[in-house]
């Protein structure tokens, strides 16, 4: 289990590092040991193709940006996640780094490539019943309950139900950050 690993036997941070870790110690492969793999202070890790750091610890891929933090005597707890707070996972250094719910984690996160309204939380929708279409403007409380409030396009028209639906989201997100809920600036850009 990664948590019971001391990755201070292995690794140190360091910020000139590219990944922030650098090798503690030599480290010795072959039948014998006689074949030098990794000097000590050489860089820790590699860049993986979605961009995070990973070290190979015991046969097993790590995220090093776990690494990082248990250096620092900052254990992750099963449910929770590492939140890059600039949003780039390549970016290890401490000050960078905090351990927190995956919905928080959520409310950092920037617009996903397949929104197609180009508002995060905000989008159309057509009732198939009725045959009415509807912006929709939704998110979620701090007890995760999905909440959400549709605009007429038929009654407000077009532009006016996006800007109300865009203008209610926000209001709802502000309500939600005066309560704790951690939606940042970086959120859905």
């Amino acid at each position: 289990m990664e948590c019971e690993i001391d990755y201070s036997e292995m690794f140190y941070y360091d910020e000139t590092s590219p990944t922030f870790l650098r090798h503690k110690k030599d480290k010795w492969v072959g039948s014998h040991s006689q074949i030098k793999k990794v000097s000590a202070g050489d860089v820790a890790g590699g860049v993986s193709n979605r961009g995070y750091v990973n070290i190979r610890v015991n046969g097993k891929l790590i995220r090093g940006h776990k690494v990082v933090l248990a250096l620092h005597g900052v254990h992750v707890p099963k449910h929770h996640e590492v939140d890059h707070i600039d949003g780039q996972v390549k970016n290890n250094k401490f000050q960078n780094l905090r351990c927190v719910s995956k919905s928080v984690n959520t409310r950092n996160r920037k617009k996903s490539n397949v929104n197609t309204s180009g508002i995060v939380g905000v989008g159309l929708y057509l009732n198939n019943p009725s045959g009415d279409t509807y912006v929709v403007a939704h998110w979620a409380d701090l007890d995760k309950k999905l909440r959400r409030k549709s605009f007429p396009v038929k009654k407000l028209g077009i532009m006016v139900a996006f800007r109300d639906a865009i203008i209610h989201r926000q209001k709802m997100i502000e309500e939600l950050n005066s309560q704790g809920a951690g939606y940042t600036e970086r959120h859905g850009t």
